[in-house]
């Protein structure tokens, strides 16, 4: 399968993002309190579009270790995670590895980030109280809808997520969005597609089954369906509007932490 032009469309549009991150924690740099609120939550919106895209195309190692970034500014935002000019400038190395990550196209799928990860982990696992930590351990199939029927899939995601939709009042919605609907030869990239599902709430989860999509260069396949375990405070009617979703394309799921 030839997905270089998904590949090439989500470097491109990942590394500006990374860049603004390294800048504003460069400014940031010395400081306690490291980026301010707004500043903060708009760099975690933008890790969690880069991870979102980097897990459906499959390069595990750059979802990982924007997963990880992520979470330690979704905690200092919250307070959960003691923060110091030292955290900050561990977020600054590894944010900057990750961008030199996304230089090569080559070797983006090989680039071995797991001891930027582990860095980041024991700067969470370190500070935060039990109850924190083991929440952002534990791991939970989301697998029925909210009338108690089967979802004929099953989405992970840490009982972290699930607890902090929870108490935010989001509601939990599987979504089958078919990609082939909004793919225009590279008009529109695969960032642009997450930055539209970020915009209505928090991918928890997502999966696409890639394997029968043949070259996107030389045919167009009928169908590119992408799994998507939302969690949004938007009205129904809305998500459903936005992506032109009928009942068998947008469910409402059972959050099992509410």
């Amino acid at each position: 399968m030839n997905t270089d032009l998904l590949t090439k469309g989500f470097v491109s549009e990942t590394r500006p993002l990374v860049a603004g991150l390294v800048s504003e924690l460069r400014k940031a740099r010395g400081t306690e309190a490291g980026p301010e609120g707004p500043v903060l939550d708009r760099l975690s919106r933008n890790l969690h579009r880069i991870r979102s895209a980097a897990g459906f195309l499959g390069f595990t190692n750059v979802e990982r270790l924007a997963r990880s970034l992520e979470l330690v500014l979704d905690l200092c935002g919250q307070g959960e995670l003691e923060s110091g000019p030292r955290l900050w400038d561990s977020v600054l190395d590894n944010a900057e590895v990750l961008g030199r990550a996304l230089e090569d196209l080559e070797t983006i799928d090989e680039y071995d980030l797991r001891p930027q990860v582990q860095d980041l982990d024991r700067a969470v696992h370190g500070s935060v109280q039990n109850d924190v930590r083991k929440s952002l351990e534990d791991k939970l199939c989301v697998a029925q809808r909210a009338d108690g029927g089967d979802l004929g899939c099953c989405f992970v995601t840490s009982r972290f997520e699930l607890e902090r939709a929870s108490r935010a009042g989001l509601g939990l919605y599987r979504l089958v969005i078919d990609l082939m609907r909004f793919y225009t030869g590279g008009d529109r990239g695969l960032l642009t597609l997450i930055a539209d599902l970020t915009d209505l709430g928090l991918i928890l989860d997502s999966e696409a089954d890639l394997s029968g999509i043949g070259d996107l260069d030389q045919s167009r396949p009928t169908r590119m369906p992408l799994f998507v375990l939302l969690a949004s405070r938007e009205p129904e009617e809305r998500i459903r509007a936005r992506w032109s979703l009928d009942a068998e394309h947008m469910q409402r799921v059972r959050n099992p932490m509410a």
